[in-house]
Formats: structure tokens, C-alpha cells, sequence
């Protein structure tokens, strides 16, 4: 059994409109999400806003199946980015 761990954001993107979604992956310099059901396509210009933090402007880098691959503007401090890495939540999945 493996585990999902993932962090919750909020994304903005250009068509309008705030959609919940998961970060499945998260470095200084962007994040993976699971964005299931929100259309977004390579150069995409995005907010994603983590808790604790304002939105954060990014590019789609690539999308896809389900997920994107997301380049923040400005990287994230390093002590932000460990404290976002210790808030992820872990499920079990079968």
C-alpha cells in the first residue's frame, strides 16, 4: 500500500475563476499539481496561493493527463519551503 501526500492550494488562472487543487510536489522554484478538471495549457500564466501565503504568480511549464508542471516567478524562501513540506497531508491508498 503506498501513501498520497499531497498540499492543498488554490489556483487562479487566466479563464477566471479560484479552483481547489493539490500540490503533489513542491520545490524553491515551483510545484507539481494534480489539476483535474481545470483547463490550463503550456504558458499559461497562474496564481497559486498556499496557506499562510499570498498568490503566487507562475507559468505552466507542461501539462500533462491530469497534472502540471508549474514555474514560480520568484522562488520560494527556504524556510517557507520547509515549513510548506512538513504541512502536507499523507493518505493511505490501497
Amino acid at each position: 500500500m503506498a501513501d498520497r501526500k499531497y498540499l492543498s492550494a488554490q489556483c487562479r488562472t487566466p479563464r477566471g475563476g479560484i479552483n481547489e487543487v493539490h500540490i503533489l510536489d513542491l520545490s524553491e522554484v515551483g510545484c507539481l499539481i494534480d489539476k483535474r478538471m481545470i483547463p490550463m495549457s503550456e504558458g499559461d500564466r497562474i496564481l497559486i496561493k498556499m496557506e499562510g501565503l499570498a498568490f503566487l504568480p507562475s507559468s505552466v511549464l507542461w501539462v500533462e493527463e491530469g497534472d502540471a508542471g508549474l514555474a514560480f516567478e520568484q522562488p520560494l524562501y527556504g524556510p517557507v519551503l520547509e515549513h510548506l513540506n512538513r504541512c502536507f497531508t499523507v493518505e493511505a491508498t490501497d
